[in-house]
């Protein structure tokens, strides 16, 4: 987790799916799916913003 952090701050997108709510933690934006479907996200940009 230390790299994929380290990478980050560098400037590199990282992205992980997990199952893992304490490595999901590490992240800076999380969006939940359920049954394929986006059912919120916390964090990070929204589109609209960018």
């Amino acid at each position: 987790m230390e790299l994929l952090q380290k990478l980050n701050r560098n400037g590199m997108t990282v992205l992980m799916m997990t199952h893992d709510t304490a490595a999901a933690e590490y992240g800076t934006r999380m969006i939940h799916v359920e049954n394929g479907k986006n059912c919120g996200e916390r964090g990070g940009l929204s589109f609209d913003n960018v």
